[in-house]
């Protein structure tokens, strides 16, 4: 098959598949500017399979790639704890937030309250950072207060590296649902 027309075809099932596969993913993730990603990310995942083989039912093997794409979200939202994220932008832009309502500015006054609520924000996250097993904790401990480097942490403890971030993520979504 000569480049134009490989171009050619391409350019054809581009035509042919983008609405639906932005309306398949619309659907499941309720974003428009993401469902135009996740489908443009479907055709880079087709371009090098189209170039090394032909694919017989293109139709059930674009939408198995999609299928796997939100497969693949999926888990990286709830490795990374993405649902208890939020943006900044939320509160400057006096919208509210999952923190709560967007009167409370990101630099509050310093006041017998505020220190209060502070004190009291620290004992919660030293019992709940108590509540994580040992090796949780001191490699939390480790990565956050004395800023070492997973690797060095995984070294040093004689784990991999995949382990020390599997402990910080652990210890992250714990001490997030704990404050």
């Amino acid at each position: 098959m000569l480049k134009s027309e490989k171009d050619d075809s391409f350019r054809n099932i581009n035509l042919r598949y983008r609405r639906a596969l932005e309306a398949y993913f619309h659907r499941r993730v309720g974003n428009h500017a993401e469902a135009e990603d996740l489908a443009q990310e479907v055709f880079l995942r087709l371009i090098p399979k189209m170039r090394t083989s032909d694919v017989e039912n293109k139709n059930a093997y674009i939408f198995k790639v999609a299928t796997n794409l939100l497969r693949d979200r999926a888990r990286r939202q709830k490795s990374h704890c993405e649902s208890t994220h939020f943006s900044i932008d939320t509160l400057v832009d006096g919208e509210d937030g999952p923190r709560g309502p967007s009167e409370r500015s990101l630099a509050d006054e310093r006041g017998p309250e505020r220190i209060m609520l502070s004190r009291e924000r620290l004992e919660t996250l030293l019992l709940a950072l108590d509540e994580l097993g040992e090796r949780t904790r001191s490699i939390f401990l480790m990565f956050r207060l004395e800023n070492m480097k997973q690797k060095d942490i995984a070294t040093t403890l004689g784990i991999s590296v995949s382990a020390v971030e599997k402990h910080v993520v652990k210890a992250l979504c714990h001490l997030s649902e704990r404050l």
